[in-house]
């Protein structure tokens, strides 16, 4: 409705991005040093006050070339409008508060399910609609997730639902789970995963959580498609709606470890990939016999 006149927006949370991409020790803004991994193509961006000497321990003598192309990729300019900027802002206060809050078995988060689900719904629309993160839903799946957070997010967050919106049909088939690993410590590696495998569902990794989302409240993709070899632990989790109170299930260190050397191995096969194809091709060109490079060389 509104012309995008926001500068500055974040596709993620500031609160989750200080978590991913902080650097160890470091919880106020602009000390994030982040990496896209793609294959062979390997980005990356760093706030500010990260130190020299933290940037050169990174860079080395390729520091001048980072700092020429250094851009939070999760920071965009004339995406929103302020007003949903603010509508936005005041979801994602609301749910920072349930950081501070863990257990060891299923626990309620503090949160109402409604003001869950639009705060996760709100993250999912902007990764896709974004499109750097390497997943685009479909456009009606996209439309879906803008119309009820268009109807639903107000100002003030509140557990209200008004029935006679035309959305409320859509909001409430829509259901998601949400584990947590409990003990992850400071020094673990975080990541921001869209998974790329699911058709029906919407999965992500995203710092120590991993989300799924369904607009129909079924959760069967989850015994075809592996999600980073936690399928059963996700099939036992809670599922939150707009009529529940907002329940997480946690994750141990030692599974928390395992999906992220799962998506390590992934971002590995994939760079292997791209260098087969790049060495092939210098291969031919420097007349080499068959189209690959052989494996000796």
């Amino acid at each position: 409705r509104n012309p995008a006149d926001k500068t500055g927006s974040k596709i993620i949370p500031i609160f989750l991005l200080k978590r991913l991409f902080n650097i160890e020790g470091k919880t106020g803004r602009d000390y994030e040093l982040g990496f896209t991994f793609s294959g062979i193509d390997i980005d990356s961006h760093f706030g500010r006050s990260v130190p020299p000497e933290k940037l050169y321990e990174v860079y080395g003598d390729k520091l001048e070339d980072a700092i020429k192309k250094n851009m939070d990729p999760h920071v965009v300019d004339y995406f929103l409008c302020t007003e949903c900027e603010g509508r936005l802002s005041e979801i994602e206060t609301l749910c920072s508060g349930t950081l501070n809050k863990t257990s060891k078995t299923d626990y309620k988060s503090g949160i109402s399910g409604l003001n869950g689900l639009l705060f996760w719904v709100s993250i999912f629309w902007r990764m896709s609609v974004n499109g750097k993160n390497g997943v685009k839903l479909s456009e009606n799946q996209n439309e879906i997730l803008r119309s009820v957070l268009n109807a639903y997010l107000d100002n003030k967050p509140n557990d209200s639902v008004s029935k006679d919106s035309e959305y409320y049909e859509s909001l409430k088939n829509i259901s998601y789970k949400i584990i947590r690993c409990h003990d992850r410590r400071v020094e673990d590696s975080t990541w921001l995963n869209f998974h790329p495998e699911f058709y029906d569902l919407m999965c992500f990794i995203i710092d120590e959580y991993v989300v799924v989302l369904s607009l129909d409240g079924n959760f069967d993709e989850l015994e075809k498609v592996d999600c980073f070899g936690i399928n059963d632990l996700l099939k036992n989790a809670p599922i939150n709606s707009y009529k529940t109170n907002e329940t997480i299930k946690p994750l141990n260190r030692e599974v928390y470890q395992n999906i992220v050397g799962r998506m390590s191995s992934i971002q590995l096969n994939l760079l292997k990939s791209d260098l087969d194809i790049l060495l092939d091709e210098i291969h031919k060109r420097c007349g080499g016999k068959g189209e690959k490079m052989p494996m000796m060389i």
